[in-house]
């Protein structure tokens, strides 16, 4: 069987300090899955490695059976790779539709290239694209305000459409739901849920369970950089390594309470 994404064994080191250890999951098209766990349990590394921020140590990332393990970050768009992050990363003085433009055009072959009349219909293209995907997520009130004058959650909404233009066939996804209210977080959740129904495959990192659970089909744990669990919702909290590392940041933030 051939996944979207697979993860084979996927060891990062740095230095003396192994940060994950031997993690293997794979994800189907269209598959909406969360990898969960404590703080520091390697969440955000595996996303780096997998979106090229970091080099691997060992292991192999596939894309629909590709080996892109070693293949610059920048050229893993091409292979349909896109993320947002937990940080909204907008440059705040431009408005959202310049945003949008930017990182088309970061994406795409060059400034020099932008000169040449091939260029020139692109950049027209990448506009009416721009437009027509503020349209459909029904944001395009805002396309000439500037990042810094909306509130954080049209900024997270903001990202997501600047992750989608990259048209993905897989979409990471860091703490979406942060900073949200429960109003935004069920619309958001909409969202993402018609985004896999047309092929996209969700990797999320989240630690709001509700959200987990209301919108992911299986979960991967993470601890200590290990994977020990893997299934639905409902299968990995039965778990008794799930049930040991929730548990011990549950009793070690209650010490620190006293």
């Amino acid at each position: 069987m051939t996944y979207a994404l697979e993860i084979r064994n996927l060891v990062k080191n740095f230095g003396s300090l192994e940060v994950t250890r031997d993690v293997s999951f794979g994800v189907n098209k269209g598959e909406r899955l969360a990898l969960i766990g404590p703080n520091g349990a390697g969440k955000t590394t595996i996303f780096n490695l997998i979106s090229g921020v970091y080099p691997v140590t060992s292991g192999q990332i596939l894309i629909q059976g590709t080996d892109v393990t070693d293949v610059p970050s920048k050229e893993r768009i091409a292979h349909g790779i896109s993320r947002n992050f937990q940080n909204v990363r907008l440059m705040k003085h431009l408005t959202v539709v310049e945003n949008l433009i930017l990182d088309q055009h970061i994406n795409a072959s060059g400034v020099a290239n932008m000169l040449q009349p091939f260029g020139m219909l692109r950049r027209h293209k990448w506009w009416k694209q721009a437009y027509e995907a503020l349209e459909e997520a029904r944001l395009i009130d805002y396309a000439n305000e500037t990042v810094d004058a909306l509130p954080y959650g049209l900024r997270k909404r903001v990202d997501l459409v600047r992750a989608l233009l990259a048209d993905p066939k897989i979409l990471l996804l860091d703490e979406p739901a942060a900073g949200l209210n429960p109003t935004e977080t069920d619309e958001l959740m909409r969202e993402l849920k018609t985004v896999a129904q047309n092929g996209v495959t969700l990797l999320v990192v989240e630690h709001d369970m509700h959200f987990v659970r209301n919108l992911c089909e299986r979960v991967v744990v993470l601890n200590f950089g290990e994977k020990v669990s893997e299934g639905t919702m409902a299968e990995v909290e039965k778990n008794p390594k799930v049930q040991a590392a929730y548990l011990g940041v549950e009793a070690e933030e209650q010490d620190n309470a006293a």
